[in-house]
């Protein structure tokens, strides 16, 4: 960060054990192709009803296992400590309904007004296979700012976060931890100003900096695996570029170039 101070600090980082486990012992599947069906993202009913057929007649893959470890709330304490210095504008953290009082307690630490957890509800991200109860479509967005005048008069923001019906975490483009664009754009754009700089210490699918690309933010990711970072680099470096990364590595330039 050096001498620079963001305005907006964003994380997706690690989930608790419970979810951890339980997204490695599951039975849980994702669709490859559900994100292209030509059910509408308003087609609710029927986009979930093709996803579920998928599931059934064994067009699904089994979800890659998660290559980095649970937190609890030490490593959450410890994140938010090294970043209180550098940023002076609104904290957010999505994560499950384990570590949320863990991000609200370390907010509150640092003297950051908190508020209730805020529902991240991506619709039909996740099934409950075994059929004993509910699935779980939701996150939650615990979010804090500083006790001052100026945050005090930001203005009234959304109560939650109700994202498409298709899956965008099976977008051609994405990689495991990426969370949904329209989903961050909209988050990037009410939790800073244009212009402004958000850091995001845990930047794993490259979202954020891809939000903040299309939302004229500035961005400052940290990631620690070097293959993720490289791939989070060929992102942002396709979408300033007009194109995606597939179609780079194929040789494919903009088709509306300087745009």
């Amino acid at each position: 960060m050096g001498h620079r101070r963001a305005d907006l600090f964003f994380a997706d980082a690690p989930y608790s054990a419970r979810t951890h486990d339980g997204y490695g012992s599951s039975r849980f599947t994702k669709v490859t192709t559900f994100a292209e069906s030509e059910a509408s993202a308003t087609d609710s009913k029927k986009a979930l009803s093709r996803y579920a057929e998928r599931i059934s007649n064994g067009s699904a893959k089994k979800c890659e296992n998660l290559q980095y470890a649970a937190w609890s709330q030490s490593e959450v304490s410890l994140l938010c400590a090294c970043f209180t210095a550098y940023v002076h504008g609104w904290w957010a953290s999505i994560t499950d309904h384990e570590l949320g009082p863990c991000w609200e307690n370390a907010f509150k630490v640092h003297k950051l007004l908190t508020f209730a957890p805020l529902p991240w509800v991506e619709t039909g991200s996740r099934v409950r296979l075994m059929g004993d109860g509910p699935s779980n479509w939701t996150c939650w967005l615990i979010v804090g700012r500083p006790r001052n005048k100026e945050f005090a008069r930001w203005g009234t923001l959304p109560g939650a976060y109700i994202l498409p019906a298709e899956n965008h975490q099976n977008r051609p483009d994405r990689i495991t931890g990426g969370k949904s664009l329209p989903g961050m754009m909209a988050l990037l754009g009410d939790y800073s100003r244009e212009g402004q700089l958000v850091v995001d210490p845990c930047l794993g699918g490259g979202t954020t900096a891809i939000a903040a690309i299309r939302t004229g933010r500035r961005c400052i990711g940290i990631e620690q695996d070097r293959g993720r970072a490289e791939l989070c680099a060929e992102l942002v470096r396709a979408e300033l570029n007009g194109t995606t990364r597939s179609a780079s590595l194929r040789g494919q330039t903009a088709m509306f170039g300087g745009v």
